[in-house]
């Protein structure tokens, strides 16, 4: 089996907890208990710096999932995927040394997996509080579906998860 891993990228403060949350949906979902034993793990990040590639290490399809501003409307979710990310992460990212440094210092040592997809959501408040914005919140069930339709086709599973 080729191992699968979900990293939702957070910190703190206010809708950049969403990478947090959104594993905690996942996993409240019941969607990975559908998944054989070990194919599917879910992880958080703090802040991505190198931390984010040793999360990556090993796995051959990893779906990154943070908060982004890009000027949308807050709860906006969009899915970059590879060369995508690269082009656009730098931009979206509510990171410093963010997804896009992170995935580029894995690209030049050769790190990276086979697939890779990021899911961003558009960011409403990125001030210390402790929960999301309505906006950004109730993005999440949309967030976790659509993640659903992303393994689905990987593992070959019929759509009764």
């Amino acid at each position: 089996m080729t191992p699968i891993r979900i990293i939702g990228i957070g910190s703190p403060f206010g809708d950049d907890q969403l990478g947090w949350e959104a594993v905690e949906a996942i996993r409240g979902s019941g969607l990975l208990g559908r998944f054989p034993q070990g194919l599917v793990s879910v992880q958080t990040c703090d802040r991505p710096a190198s931390g984010l590639l040793m999360l990556m290490e090993g796995a051959a399809h990893v779906i990154l999932i943070d908060a982004m501003r890009s000027g949308a409307v807050p709860g906006t979710i969009r899915r970059l995927q590879d060369e995508e990310i690269e082009m656009e992460a730098a931009l979206l990212s509510s990171h410093g040394f963010g997804v896009a440094e992170s995935l580029a210092l894995g690209g030049t040592l050769g790190m990276l997996p086979a697939r890779l997809v990021l899911y961003g959501v558009e960011a409403c408040n990125l001030e210390p509080c402790d929960t999301l914005t309505p906006e950004t919140a109730g993005a999440l069930p949309m967030l976790v579906e659509r993640i659903k339709e992303e393994l689905l086709p990987i593992i070959g599973a019929p759509d009764t998860i």
